[in-house]
């Protein structure tokens, strides 16, 4: 059995679309909202059977953005990486052809007209439109796979590369046609691409490494479920034979995390210096909070900028109003406070810390 989840957002989406092709016949709207679940269904089982086929352990997730199928198990060779993606459109080219066999016999009239054109209009045009060599499409993963097994991290860059360019090209041709919807989806997915690209600039061959990927997987897995004493020398592990790339970076964020608990700060600050330009979101929350127990106020300071461009966060807030109080910096302090408040901070006890002494003379601090 493969599982399958269904969220009602899949359904809001599958309405949305269906009213922008049927807004004033209610009946006609049902029907391609069923003929949408039927096709997606259909081609995310294509990626499914075919992971199983290769000893994955595969599951369905129907939601807002569309189908998603995930899978796990042993490690998989290109080759098969490519067909379990390849798969998904191939089942839906197949249900085309099985609608247009269906056609020969059935009445071309009504609502079966209108369902028989509605399966071969979304498994042949949604199905050309899924291989373009756009991520998260098909056919950018497709492209990453190809250019990942021909050049390594080199092509893994490419693809993110080509699949930004593609799609913000066609996020122009969208918006000149005054198709916003599409114009819309296909900005996301330029976005996206921009992020991928951004992120893997740090990217080496160790991080296509299947044996460490798995490394890396199973230690969060411990962790998880609180067996952190087993993950650690599995981290050590990936430390010592990831290079300097995504998987050490990932892996020296866990353990930092875990030295975190018990507040050992310049052992979590000697972990993640290295790596100080492509720690994740998490990993700036660490390294900040350790450059403050290390009174490094001015660097606090800027890694505490950096976490406000992605995310406000009111911890991190906290630790520039001090670090910026104990450089003397009162209005960029007050400024920090301000900020801490909005993102939800209660100031009573902060504001009697002694670093913020230097505050309290000026005439607005007591707001």
């Amino acid at each position: 059995m493969i599982p399958i989840s269904i969220s009602p957002s899949f359904f809001i989406l599958a309405g949305l679309i269906s009213y922008m092709s049927f807004a004033n016949n209610p009946i006609y709207m049902l029907l391609m909202v069923g003929v949408i679940f039927v096709s997606v269904l259909f081609h995310e089982f294509g990626h499914a059977l075919t992971a199983r086929f290769f000893g994955q352990q595969a599951e369905i997730q129907l939601m807002m953005t569309g189908g998603l199928t995930t899978h796990q198990g042993p490690p998989l060779k290109k080759w098969q990486e490519f067909m379990i993606v390849l798969d998904g459109p191939l089942f839906g080219f197949l249900l085309a052809g099985l609608t247009f066999v269906a056609a020969i016999f059935l009445p071309h009239e009504g609502a079966v007209g209108i369902v028989l054109r509605l399966f071969l209009w979304i498994n042949v045009v949604w199905t050309l439109l899924n291989l373009l060599p756009v991520l998260p499409l098909d056919g950018g993963h497709l492209v990453r796979i190809v250019l990942t097994s021909l050049f390594g991290v080199g092509g893994l860059k490419a693809s993110f590369l080509i699949s930004m360019s593609l799609a913000g090209l066609g996020a122009a041709y969208f918006f000149t046609q005054g198709n916003l919807w599409m114009g819309t989806l296909f900005s996301i997915f330029a976005l996206d691409g921009f992020q991928r690209w951004k992120v893997f600039q740090g990217g080496t061959e160790e991080d296509q490494d299947a044996a460490l990927q798995n490394k890396l997987k199973e230690a969060d897995a411990l962790i998880q479920k609180g067996n952190k004493e087993q993950a650690w020398p599995l981290l050590d592990d990936l430390r010592r034979h990831a290079g300097k790339g995504l998987i050490a970076v990932a892996a020296s964020t866990l353990q930092a995390q875990l030295l975190a608990e018990s507040h050992r700060w310049d052992d979590i600050y000697m972990l993640l210096n290295p790596f100080q330009e492509r720690l994740d979101l998490e990993g700036l929350i660490l390294f900040q909070q350790a450059l403050y127990e290390r009174q490094e106020w001015t660097q606090t300071l800027a890694i505490g900028e950096i976490i406000h461009q992605q995310e406000a966060l009111a911890d991190s807030a906290i630790l520039n109003a001090r670090a910026a109080a104990h450089l003397h910096q009162l209005e960029a302090a007050i400024g920090w406070l301000k900020a801490a408040e909005r993102d939800g901070a209660s100031l009573g006890t902060i504001l009697r810390a002694p670093e913020f002494d230097s505050l309290r003379n000026l005439p607005h601090f007591p707001k």
